[in-house]
């Protein structure tokens, strides 16, 4: 057991919402102050180095100085950021629909995902309301996707088949016929097929 050592001491700072540069996207974070110590027998004696704000990204764990959380959106950006919740949502919202009916379970991981990813609380009662709008209109998923191709990076085509699959994963496992729509939609969608069964065999989230 080392007697002599540092170790970094942690204080929780704030949590909240700001805009993840790496997501591209709205999403919560935690601000820490991190600050590293002399110590003996694990117990702290005396500090090493000023203390330094960390936020991180509760999504992607992407890590950046407390500044970021200054920054602001100008209107194109704002635009873009609602624009993608909707597509985030409506994707999440077809693939529910896809077989024809809906499960308490998949209702409930839209919500948890979509207030993750945004900040912003789903009813029940909404999430169904809208899902049935978009099957008496006629769309359906693999459509969706072809109109999304051309409007995200590939961190947001992640992001879009990420939280799908999160979907189908909502009673426990992803059936195969799941399975096959989410590989076309990656492919629709001009994820690499290697990215996409990254993400749909993987674990559940």
């Amino acid at each position: 057991m080392a007697i002599l050592g540092s170790m970094d001491r942690i204080k929780p700072l704030s949590e909240g919402q700001f805009f993840c540069p790496r997501c591209n996207d709205h999403t919560t974070y935690r601000a820490s102050e991190v600050r590293r110590w002399f110590s003996l027998l694990r117990m702290p004696l005396m500090p090493l180095a000023p203390a330094e704000g960390v936020v991180e990204c509760s999504l992607c764990n992407g890590t950046y100085e407390l500044n970021v959380l200054d920054a602001e959106l100008n209107a194109d950006e704002q635009a873009f950021l609602e624009n993608f919740e909707v597509a985030i949502l409506n994707a999440m919202l077809l693939l529910m629909m896809s077989d024809g009916h809906v499960d308490d379970s998949e209702v409930q991981t839209v919500i948890a995902v979509h207030q993750k990813l945004t900040g912003k609380t789903l009813e029940p009662s909404g999430v169904v309301a809208h899902a049935e709008h978009a099957s008496r209109a006629g769309h359906t998923l693999t459509d969706y996707m072809e109109s999304l191709a051309d409007h995200l990076n590939g961190d947001g085509k992640r992001l879009v088949v990420r939280s799908m699959a999160m979907v189908a994963n909502a009673d426990g496992r992803m059936d195969d016929a799941e399975r096959r729509l989410m590989l076309e939609c990656g492919r629709i969608i001009g994820l690499p097929k290697t990215a996409t069964l990254e993400i749909v065999d993987g674990p559940p989230e």
